[in-house]
C-alpha cells in the first residue's frame, strides 16, 4: 500500500482484527501508534476541589440540573474573553445540550449548524479556544467533536473518576472528577503566543540556536525564541510598510544572514534584501524580470529562487549578479529548494524539475500526483531527498518524499494522509536531525511525519488562519507556527514516535487495554 508501513501496519491489524463496523474503524484510529491524538496516561492531579471552587477557579459556568432529563443548559464561550462566561463566541456559534435525547444542537449565527449525537449523558462541555473543536465530558475522557468538517474525534484520556466540569484554556483542558480531583490534559490544539504583527508569510529555525527568524508580509524581521516564543529581536527592512510585499526569505547555513526578496507594489519592482543579523547591516539587489515566489540559500553565495512564469533565478549575493533561466516545458517555477550542487524547482503542474545549477541544465523531471501548484518545498541535509505536504488545490493524500539517491530516475513516495480533509501545503520544516517533517496548511492544519516511514505523528488544528512558516526547536520536540493572521503558537512534538520500539510497546499497551474492556482476545 505504502512504502515502509509493513511493520506499523502489522500492529495495527493485529489490534483491531476482532472489531467490526464502527467499533474497528475507532479501534484502528486509537491503535495507529504514530497518530497522537489521544493523550495516555498523561492526567495530573493538583489537588482537589468542589464545583463551585472549580468555576470561580476557571471561570466555567456550571448550569444548574446540567445532568436533568429534559434539561438544556447552554455553554457560551468568547475567544478573547475565555474566562467569562454568558457571551457567544466570536464566530456567533452556541452550544446548546440536550441529556434527555443525548444530543448537542450547534448554532451559528442563531441558525441551526450542527447537531451532534452523544453515546451517553454529559455534564460538561467546553469550546476549543478557535471554536473549531467543541470538548464534551465522556465519563473520565475528553471527546473533542469537529463542529465545522466533521473530522473524526479526537479523545483525550482520563483517570478512574467521571468528569463533572471542564475548562479549556491556550494551556491546554482541565476537568473536575467526582472524587474533587483536578486532571489537566497539554492542549491538543496547540498554544497560542501573543503578537502585534498582522500578518505573518515566513519562518525558519536558526541553526544551532533555539530561536526562528519570522517575516511579516509588510517587510519586518522577527526572532523569535523556541522555548518561549518572546520576541528577542525585530527589525524592519529598508522600505518596509504597507507598499512592501515580503512573502517568503531563505536563511544562510551558519543563521548569520538571511535574504528577503520583496517586491515594491506600486512601482513592481522586484529586489532582494540582504541583511545581516548580527549587526542589521544591509543590502539590496535587483531581480530584474522575477516575480519572487520563493527562494533558498543553497551555498555561501548562491541563493535560489522561483520566479513564477520568467523560470529559476540565481543570485549571487557576492556581486551581485542575478540570472535567469527559463523552465522546460513553459513551465511556471512556484517553489524552490535545494544544495549547493543541486536545485528543485516545484512546478504549476505537480512537476518538480531536478537541474544542475553550474549549468542550469535538466537532470530530471518527476511528478508528484499533485496537478498543481507546488508551494512548498524542503530538501533533507544530505539532498537526497525532498518533501512537499501538497498542492494549491488540497487534492487529498498528494504529499510525498521524492527520492533523488538516484537522481536521474526519482522515486516519490505518498505520506500517509489519515481519514482528514486538507487543504493547500504553504508551509514546510525538517528537524535538525531529519527524522521528522512537518507541514502546514491553509485551513490552520499541522501535520508531523516521520520522515522513515512517512506515517503521521501529529495532526492538529490550532489555528484558523493559513499556517505560512514552521521551524522546530534544537531537539525536534516543539515547533512554531506561524499563519496570515498574525499568529503564533507552540506545538508539542513526541520524538519518541520515530521509535518503532516505542510504537511496539504503544500498541502492545493499547491491546492489552482492549483486552481488558473485552473487546479484544
Amino acid at each position: 500500500m505504502f512504502n515502509g508501513l509493513h511493520g506499523a501496519q502489522q500492529n495495527i491489524d493485529d489490534a483491531t482484527q476482532s472489531f467490526s463496523g464502527k467499533q474497528k474503524y475507532e479501534a484502528a484510529w486509537e491503535t495507529n501508534p504514530y497518530v497522537h491524538l489521544d493523550l495516555l496516561s498523561q492526567s495530573d492531579s493538583s489537588g482537589t476541589m468542589d464545583r463551585a471552587q472549580f468555576s470561580r477557579a476557571f471561570g466555567v459556568p456550571l448550569p444548574d440540573a446540567v445532568t436533568a432529563e429534559g434539561a438544556a443548559p447552554q455553554l457560551q464561550r468568547n475567544l478573547d474573553e475565555s474566562r467569562h462566561p454568558g457571551t457567544a463566541p466570536a464566530s456567533g456559534m452556541v452550544a446548546q445540550l440536550d441529556n434527555s435525547r443525548r444530543t448537542i444542537t450547534v448554532e451559528r449565527d442563531g441558525k441551526p449548524y450542527r447537531t451532534i449525537t452523544l453515546s451517553t449523558s454529559t455534564p460538561a462541555m467546553a469550546w476549543s479556544p478557535t471554536q473549531e473543536w467543541l470538548l464534551v465530558a465522556d465519563g473520565p475522557d475528553v471527546v473533542a467533536h469537529d463542529v465545522n468538517y466533521g473530522n473524526d474525534t479526537l479523545r483525550l484520556r482520563g483517570g478512574k473518576g467521571n468528569l463533572t466540569a471542564l475548562a479549556v484554556d491556550d494551556d491546554g483542558v482541565s476537568g473536575l472528577t467526582v472524587g474533587g480531583e483536578i486532571i489537566h490534559w497539554p492542549t491538543p490544539f496547540g498554544s497560542r503566543v501573543a503578537s502585534n504583527h498582522s500578518v505573518f508569510s515566513d519562518a525558519v529555525a536558526i541553526p544551532d540556536t533555539d530561536q526562528a527568524l519570522v517575516l511579516t508580509d509588510s517587510g519586518t524581521l522577527v526572532t523569535m525564541s523556541l522555548p518561549d516564543s518572546s520576541v528577542a529581536r525585530t527589525q524592519k527592512l529598508p522600505g518596509a510598510g504597507p507598499a512592501l510585499s515580503t512573502t517568503n526569505f531563505a536563511l544562510s547555513a551558519d543563521g548569520n544572514n538571511a535574504v528577503v526578496p520583496s517586491v515594491d507594489i506600486t512601482s513592481g519592482e522586484a529586489t532582494a534584501i540582504l541583511v545581516s543579523l548580527t549587526d542589521s547591516a544591509t543590502r539590496t539587489f535587483g531581480l530584474p524580470g522575477c516575480v519572487p515566489f520563493d527562494s533558498a540559500w543553497a551555498s555561501p553565495e548562491i541563493v535560489y529562487v522561483a520566479c513564477g512564469n520568467a523560470g529559476a533565478g540565481l543570485l549571487n549575493i557576492t556581486n551581485g549578479g542575478f540570472t535567469l533561466t527559463p523552465l522546460p516545458y513553459s513551465l511556471r517555477a512556484t517553489s524552490v529548494t535545494g544544495t549547493d550542487s543541486r536545485l528543485y524547482v516545484g512546478t504549476n503542474i505537480g512537476l518538480v524539475l531536478h537541474m544542475d545549477p553550474a549549468s542550469m541544465s535538466l537532470v530530471s523531471d518527476s511528478g508528484t500526483g499533485c496537478p498543481q501548484d507546488m508551494e512548498s518545498l524542503i530538501v533533507s541535509h544530505d539532498g537526497n531527498y525532498v518533501y512537499h505536504g501538497g498542492d494549491a488545490a488540497g487534492n487529498a493524500g498528494c504529499g510525498a518524499r521524492g527520492n533523488f539517491t538516484n537522481p536521474a530516475e526519482p522515486r516519490w513516495d505518498r505520506l500517509v494522509y489519515p481519514w482528514q480533509t486538507i487543504d493547500r501545503a504553504a508551509a514546510t520544516a525538517l528537524s535538525d536531525d531529519g527524522k521528522f517533517v512537518a507541514f502546514g496548511f491553509a485551513d490552520g492544519t499541522i501535520r508531523v511525519f516521520t520522515t522513515d516511514t512517512g506515517e503521521p505523528i501529529v495532526i492538529v488544528r490550532p489555528a484558523t488562519g493559513s499556517v505560512r512558516g514552521l521551524a522546530f526547536n534544537s531537539s525536534g520536540s516543539q515547533i512554531l507556527a506561524v499563519t496570515n493572521d498574525g499568529t503564533a503558537l507552540q506545538i508539542g512534538v513526541d520524538v519518541k514516535a520515530a521509535d518503532l520500539t516505542h510504537q511496539r510497546q504503544r500498541a502492545n499497551e493499547l491491546l492489552a487495554r482492549a483486552g481488558e474492556l473485552g473487546l479484544y482476545g
